[in-house]
């Protein structure tokens, strides 16, 4: 394996493990699962297991007991977040403007969440993003637009899901009755619309979520976060015109410079 990739599945794992100690899913105390059952639940190898384990008892999240195991170590309460108090309607404004303002944030939150997928996401979040690529593949090829949509806003809903961080997860409970909606109907609008690349337009947002999905099983974190600036902007400009640059030129708000 090349040196960058070992890297990176190590950081992988350090973190992801690190997550599900944060995340509690071993009480404090308690004993984590063997290195052997842990490297087949990862998916990796007992030496690099160990090695995340060494680098979280250096952390202190984990302590080491010579005969007896691995120890998750006593700290301050990692209780699940709670429920959002409250979320936003779903029934928002639709407008141009409205929509420009869901792909800026979009290209803030997802391009953060795809790069940290790339070096986050455990293997069934992996084959999950696989198995909403496949039946997007199958949706796109069948030309169903209804199938297209589920499985374009499954993906986006999973890869959030995928980048292990508790503020991110959080923050996606609150607005993920906004970008919901706003993706589906952005499948649907630019499938919809009379145009001679309307098909082709279908593609090229098929090929874009196979770049955002090879580069996260890559691990290649950077690559993951461009793959999703080009697709949230070729998103945008399906509503603007042929070119992704110039996404959001029309919704320049009053003041700005240009």
């Amino acid at each position: 394996m090349p040196e960058s990739r070992a890297s990176n599945l190590q950081q992988w794992l350090r973190e992801t493990l690190g997550q599900q100690v944060l995340g509690g899913k071993w009480p404090a105390g308690g004993r984590l699962p063997s290195e052997r059952q842990l490297a087949i639940d990862f998916g990796v190898s007992r030496a690099s297991v160990r090695e995340a384990i060494q680098h979280l008892v250096a952390r202190g999240l984990l302590s080491s007991r010579r005969g007896s195991g691995i120890y998750v170590r006593p700290g301050p309460s990692a209780e699940p977040l709670p429920a959002p108090a409250a979320k936003l309607p779903s029934a928002l404004p639709d407008s141009p403007l409205w929509r420009a303002d869901i792909l800026e944030f979009r290209l803030i939150f997802e391009c953060g969440a795809a790069r940290l997928a790339a070096v986050r996401a455990d293997p069934a979040q992996r084959q999950g993003l696989g198995e909403w690529l496949a039946r997007m593949q199958q949706a796109v090829a069948a030309g169903d637009v209804d199938a297209e949509a589920e499985a374009d806003a499954g993906f986006h809903e999973l890869l959030a899901a995928s980048a292990h961080n508790l503020m991110i997860h959080r923050f996606h409970a609150i607005v993920i009755n906004v970008l919901r909606p706003h993706i589906t109907h952005n499948t649907y609008d630019a499938s919809r619309r009379p145009s001679p690349r309307t098909r082709q337009q279908s593609l090229d947002r098929m090929q874009q979520h196979l770049d955002i999905y090879s580069a996260i099983m890559d691990r290649f974190p950077e690559q993951a976060a461009e793959a999703m600036r080009r697709h949230i902007l070729f998103v945008g400009a399906q509503f603007v015109n042929d070119s992704p640059s110039h996404a959001f030129d029309i919704y320049r708000r009053p003041g700005a410079n240009h």
